[in-house]
């Protein structure tokens, strides 16, 4: 997907924790061809929550994985956060074929800045003593800018769209603000 994402969890309370995220955008990213542009990809993304873990029967006997304040099912409301320039490479054309024709390609730089508040839902489980892993997924309602405008579809402006997966978080189509979210995160426990 592009980005590369490292994060920290601490234990505010019993049942509460606070998780920080934070990612490089483009880390491998070497630039993708297309039929008339190469898309260079590069930035970062932020993401913070709290996570609030839910509460476990007190009719059943609890597995080892589940003993640990961290583990169980959990809702975390979290912000996110993700910024990023990409450079576009265009190439002129002529109406024929001539082989004497060289041009060199125009380069255009595009800043996206995105922002959402989403209401994620997973559940983290102990493997073995030290090593976590953790699925989540998440709903929650968003903006995205483009060189400091904000980004719509409904305009009829080449340089008015919007980019519908934005590294921390995917809108859900063009124009909704609605986002989704999601993660298999593994972890260790010092």
């Amino acid at each position: 997907l592009n980005h590369v994402t490292v994060g920290y969890e601490q234990l505010l309370a019993p049942h509460i924790s606070l998780m920080v995220r934070a990612g490089w955008i483009g880390l491998w990213n070497e630039g993708i061809q297309n039929n008339d542009a190469v898309y260079d990809s590069k930035g970062g993304l932020f993401a913070a929550g709290v996570k609030f873990i839910l509460p476990r029967s007190a009719k059943r006997m609890m597995p080892s994985r589940d003993a640990h304040p961290l583990a169980g099912w959990y809702l975390r409301p979290e912000l996110m956060f993700s910024a990023w320039k990409r450079t576009y490479y265009t190439y002129g054309y002529l109406a024929g074929y001539d082989p004497n024709f060289n041009t060199s390609p125009t380069e255009t730089t595009d800043h996206f800045t995105s922002a959402a508040l989403v209401l994620s839902i997973g559940r983290q489980l102990f493997l073995g003593e030290h090593v976590t892993f953790d699925i989540s997924g998440g709903l929650g309602y968003g903006g995205e800018w483009r060189n400091g405008e904000k980004a719509d579809n409904n305009k009829y402006e080449v340089n008015a769209y919007r980019q519908q997966y934005v590294f921390s978080h995917t809108f859900l189509g063009d124009t909704s603000p609605l986002v989704i979210s999601g993660g298999l995160r593994f972890g260790y426990v010092f």
